[in-house]
């Protein structure tokens, strides 16, 4: 666990604020799309409307599942990850710290059922190597879904984010998916184009790749592990991100391995079933806090 410093000349991602409170990404959305006259409808069955719609119902099922808090703290602003499989099994740990605010989570893309036990894990180690100051703790916990279909157009309906499935399958980031596709989706239905067309032009080369380099790590350990961050210390790291990102000829001749080996668990049998308490389980029944 010897850490290693990542340095960069420019950013290698940015710190969004999130939920249903003012000031957030989701209300500054909202507000700018009421304010142009699109209609929302919430709560609404899709079974009881008729018509043409863009649908952002967000994810089917989990291929991953993330537990975690959010505080306010007097540390400084800091970025740390954490490749370990006794923490995150095939995902990452992060502790975020910017401007007083906090974030600090385990990403699972296995054992869904012990996310409690790995919380737990979570936490002590940030504990036992960091000094850490926590205050106002709460809880969360939610799920990411990645899937790719043919079409995304189901009777006059246009799916978008992850209710499309449009989600890096990598590390579960999608937010730049669901601005792009509901985009592509508006644009269809006010020029009357093809959405599937649209989509899979722009996205479907991303979410492959994503998906190739899922495959890809699933099969490092933790010595695997130790050398991915150690090349993410050599030269820019955005430059060696962009690389992984982008689709290649050779990358691509992995697709038919991958999306045999890969398997969307829509509906994983193994956590969801009566009387369990897991993040799928809770959330599949009503939407996360």
């Amino acid at each position: 666990m010897k850490p290693v410093e990542i340095k960069s000349d420019r950013p290698i991602f940015y710190l969004v604020k999130r939920g249903a409170m003012p000031g957030t990404l989701d209300m500054g959305l909202k507000e700018q799309a009421l304010s142009l006259g699109v209609e929302i409808i919430f709560n609404h069955r899709l079974d009881k409307f008729d018509g043409s719609a863009i649908v952002g119902t967000g994810p089917k099922g989990a291929d991953a599942v993330a537990v975690g808090i959010t505080f306010d703290t007097s540390m400084e602003d800091k970025a740390v990850v954490v490749l370990d499989d006794n923490i995150a099994p095939k995902g990452y740990a992060y502790l975020l710290v910017n401007q007083g605010y906090g974030t600090m989570v385990s990403v699972l893309y296995r054992e869904y059922r012990r996310e409690k036990e790995y919380f737990e894990r979570m936490m002590r180690f940030f504990k036992d190597n960091i000094d850490m100051d926590i205050k106002n703790e709460k809880r969360f916990g939610c799920y990411g879904n990645f899937f790719l279909w043919d079409t995304q157009i189901h009777h006059k309906k246009l799916y978008v984010g992850e209710s499309a499935g449009f989600q890096d399958c990598l590390w579960g980031f999608g937010m730049r998916y669901a601005i792009l596709s509901g985009y592509l989706a508006a644009k269809s239905l006010i020029e009357d184009s093809d959405y599937d067309m649209l989509w899979k032009k722009e996205l479907k080369p991303m979410l492959e790749t994503s998906l190739i380099n899922r495959y890809l790590f699933e099969r490092l350990g933790h010595v695997g592990y130790r050398y991915l961050t150690k090349r993410f210390t050599k030269g820019n790291p955005c430059d060696f991100l962009r690389k992984h990102y982008n689709p290649s000829f050779l990358k691509h001749l992995l697709l038919p391995i991958a999306k045999r080996k890969y398997e969307s668990r829509v509906k994983d049998q193994n956590c969801n079933h009566e009387n369990c308490s897991c993040i799928w389980c809770r959330c599949g029944v009503k939407s996360c806090p």
